[in-house]
């Protein structure tokens, strides 16, 4: 989200950003942990995949990276879908599984389940929390479908009216970028591109999430509930969003390390 119309949400004493070594070395913790701890939960030796995890938690910090140095739609799609193949690896390195075995690739409010385990299973699954937000946003405060946004992007996004006090937002991975930013370089406005990079950051954050957290609690729960597994067979739920949402709140935009990586990335959208 980038919360005021002028270039980088200016205040008396802008945010200050961090560097590239703290952002490679949070994500390579973030991997190294989130495997550690379901590892931990399942009673495996923790190192081996915390290492993994590592490694994994930097690859889903390059697909990031690359969304926003390039601001190409082209080096949007596939930085988005190298970061959500790392995000996925971050459980194969959780559950001991060989590299790859199982992943979610992302296309707009889609998620394409792949297990390799016993030969190709692809299940495709509708993300429910992304069909909820695009049907909100849609029918709220005059927003319209961006087509071209979202075809460039490869995520469902809409353009928000010029009285919209956001130039860019991003709710369930549905992008909305303000009517006001300009396609070129204006200062002191962001331009699209760099609006769409922040949110598209964004939205790879919540791939990896998913990937980590969401998923696998879910198919724990489905483990062991067959009516909850016929009911959700096409359907994904975010069942860490109460988190997400708790987080945002407690927390002021500037203090919040997810924004202060897509606001440092996006700097560099050419």
């Amino acid at each position: 989200m980038i919360s005021a119309s002028l270039a980088g949400a200016q205040t008396e004493s802008p945010p200050r950003d961090p560097s590239e070594a703290q952002m490679l070395t949070v994500n390579a913790a973030i991997g190294a942990v989130t495997a550690a701890a379901w590892r931990f939960v399942t009673h495996k030796p923790l190192l081996p995949g915390a290492a993994r995890g590592a490694v994994s938690g930097l690859a889903a910090y390059g697909g990031r990276r690359m969304i926003a140095t390039s601001g190409k739609p082209l080096h949007w799609w596939i930085g988005r879908e190298l970061s959500a193949l790392a995000s996925s690896e971050v459980m194969n390195a959780a559950r001991s599984r060989p590299v790859l075995e199982r992943a979610v690739i992302p296309l707009g409010p889609v998620r394409i389940h792949v297990d390799r385990s016993k030969g190709l299973k692809i299940v495709p699954r509708i993300d429910a929390v992304s069909v909820v937000a695009a049907l909100v946003v849609g029918l709220s405060d005059d927003n319209t479908f961006a087509l071209d946004e979202s075809l460039a992007s490869g995520t469902l996004a809409f353009l928000a009216p010029e009285t919209s006090t956001q130039v860019g937002g991003n709710v369930g991975a549905v992008i909305t970028i303000s009517q006001l930013a300009p396609d070129g370089p204006y200062y002191p406005l962001e331009s699209k591109r760099r609006v769409m990079a922040h949110e598209l950051v964004h939205t790879a954050q919540y791939d990896f999430v998913f990937a980590a957290w969401s998923d696998p609690v879910q198919e724990l729960i489905t483990a062991r509930s067959p009516v909850v597994a016929k009911v959700t067979k096409y359907l994904d739920f975010n069942l860490t969003l109460p988190f997400q949402i708790g987080a945002n709140t407690m927390l002021d935009y500037s203090e919040r390390p997810w924004e202060m990586e897509a606001r440092a990335l996006a700097k560099h959208t050419r």
